[in-house]
């Protein structure tokens, strides 16, 4: 089992980019989902699964250590990190009310253009704290989560997409590729679903510990590339990976957290098991 790919959503719901190595450490991949898009008005985090144009949207880091957004269309805008002295915005993520600073209006007017909405970016900054119940491993850690909705990093296999796809052709669908699934590590070279196995493992330079499987909801339905929908995609997958436990959810990928210190992963390193 080894590392094929790993990729980075600086934007939560916005596309990301592919990195050959990357840090990690208890926030999860250097930079993943440190920015949200929120309701102008009430502060609610907004997501694909209301707005299917964020996948007509992607967020990339330049050299200047600024955020870069491009629409598809070609246009763009370069968005500074903000200052210290920016000012913060309470915002909710899911049952989470947490303090964002505030990117400015320019970052803002470009999303509310492309997304016909009045909304507004903001960064995981100095005010930022989100407990995370599964960072037991590091107590000293108490800020481990960012934006994203459950856990640092996800995981999964590109045996597991072929899986799926395996049932999906048959039905006249066209075969889904992973970024559907947003994963931030993408294995290789083990059997469909070999991740949901993994309890305590290294990856390069890095120590993790699985929290369990990753229930999906209607974004895996949503082709990156278009924003267009195809609903037989959950419901082919919940014909075979609804959760023993909770038969609402149906699982593809794994949530884990780092254990060990600030290291990094390269494409092609080794998954070495723990446990």
């Amino acid at each position: 089992m080894h590392l094929a790919a790993a990729h980075v959503f600086p934007v939560k719901s916005l596309l990301g980019f592919s990195a050959a190595s990357i840090p990690v450490d208890h926030r999860g991949l250097a930079g993943d989902r440190r920015f949200l898009v929120v309701s102008a008005s009430s502060g609610e985090f907004l997501t694909q699964r209301s707005f299917p144009a964020m996948t007509q949207l992607t967020g990339r880091f330049t050299l200047r250590g600024s955020l870069s957004l491009h629409h598809v269309s070609g246009s763009s805008c370069e968005v500074p990190l903000p200052p210290g002295s920016a000012p913060t915005r309470r915002v909710r993520v899911w049952r989470d009310e947490v303090i964002g600073a505030d990117c400015g209006d320019p970052a803002a007017a470009f999303l509310s253009a492309h997304l016909h909405a009045e909304v507004r970016l903001v960064h995981a900054g100095r005010d930022y704290q989100r407990p995370f119940a599964g960072s037991g491993d590091q107590p000293s850690a108490p800020d481990t989560l960012g934006f994203a909705d459950a856990a640092p990093i996800l995981l999964a296999s590109e045996a597991s997409l072929d899986a799926l796809n395996e049932r999906l052709t048959p039905r006249g669908l066209s075969p889904v590729t992973m970024d559907r699934f947003r994963p931030n590590l993408i294995l290789r070279d083990c059997p469909a679903f070999a991740e949901d196995s993994l309890h305590r493992f290294r990856i390069g330079g890095v120590s993790f510990r699985s929290i369990g499987p990753c229930a999906r909801c209607v974004v895996i339905t949503t082709d990156q590339a278009t924003g267009e929908r195809t609903p037989e995609i959950l419901s082919t997958l919940a014909e075979f990976r609804r959760d023993p436990h909770t038969p609402s959810h149906v699982n593809f990928g794994i949530h884990a957290v780092a254990t060990s210190g600030p290291g990094i992963c390269s494409v092609g390193d080794a998954v070495v098991r723990l446990d």
